[in-house]
């Protein structure tokens, strides 16, 4: 994930032992600097198969951050971090 560019995340939630899809899940992909603050880049829910596809633009920074990727279900719940590289990095 490259800031100040676009970038897109396709996912699919299953369960842990079967991999059975999970539909509705609900899908949000923030943004979480080394300053403390926090932005929300996506928000959505999986389909009837458990996929759910992200697009959205990584803002510009001048500081560290993370990709926080997090998926919600009354069967469980995972979360991702991407670690974001600075153009030029």
């Amino acid at each position: 994930l490259l800031a100040g560019e676009k970038a897109w995340l396709q996912l699919r939630a299953t369960t842990d032992i079967s991999k059975t899809p999970l539909a509705d899940a609900v899908v949000t992909v923030r943004l979480a600097s080394s300053s403390g603050q926090t932005q929300e880049l996506f928000s959505g829910q999986t389909d009837g198969q458990g996929l759910c596809a992200a697009t959205f633009m990584v803002p510009a920074l001048s500081e560290n951050a993370v990709i926080l990727t997090e998926v919600l279900h009354a069967k469980g719940a995972f979360q991702h971090k991407a670690l974001v590289a600075k153009k030029g990095s």
